[in-house]
């Protein structure tokens, strides 16, 4: 079993490093924003918003144990408050495609302290999955010769500390 946690993880950052291409998309034509009083604006506004506040970079995988000493795979991130407003919350999606099919979504709310991430502070982080959780369709895209594993974080939305709420995908 540890040899399959570090044949996966090997494999999937060698594609990482060689084939993943991080892009922030969206899904939907348009959505509400609720900042003090609602209104409708268009994605590409809200999803500007959201680039303008944090960056979201995908910094590769690396394998680890969870508490109950199940294997896992990490995948890191380094997220950085680009705005000028503190966050308390980032909530992305980061999809894993091969040749256009999804074979992997990662749902990654992440909470900071009361005092939020600061503008200008910078965090790395990880997301441990199980091996045993991560769709077969993951692991068969990792082992294949000829897969094209292409990253994209999907922006879903930013609570600041004061309350104010980006919300670009729901």
């Amino acid at each position: 079993m540890r040899l399959f946690t570090s044949l996966i993880v090997m494999t999937l950052s060698a594609f990482v490093a060689i084939q993943v291409s991080a892009n922030t998309t969206q899904t939907a034509s348009k959505t509400t924003s609720t900042n003090s009083k609602q209104r409708e604006v268009s994605k590409e506004t809200l999803l500007k918003r959201f680039t303008q506040s944090v960056s979201i970079q995908y910094l590769g995988a690396g394998s680890g144990v969870s508490s109950d000493q199940q294997p896992t795979v990490e995948f890191k991130y380094r997220l950085k408050n680009v705005g000028k407003e503190a966050i308390k919350t980032v909530h992305w999606v980061s999809q894993f495609t091969n040749n256009g099919q999804a074979v992997l979504n990662l749902d990654a709310p992440v909470n900071f302290n009361k005092n939020g991430l600061k503008a200008g502070q910078e965090v790395e982080m990880a997301l441990p999955i199980a091996v045993a959780q991560l769709p077969a369709d993951f692991i068969q895209a990792t082992q294949a010769k000829d897969a094209h594993l292409i990253l994209s974080n999907i922006a879903m939305k930013i609570v600041y500390t004061d309350g104010a709420r980006l919300v670009v995908n729901k």
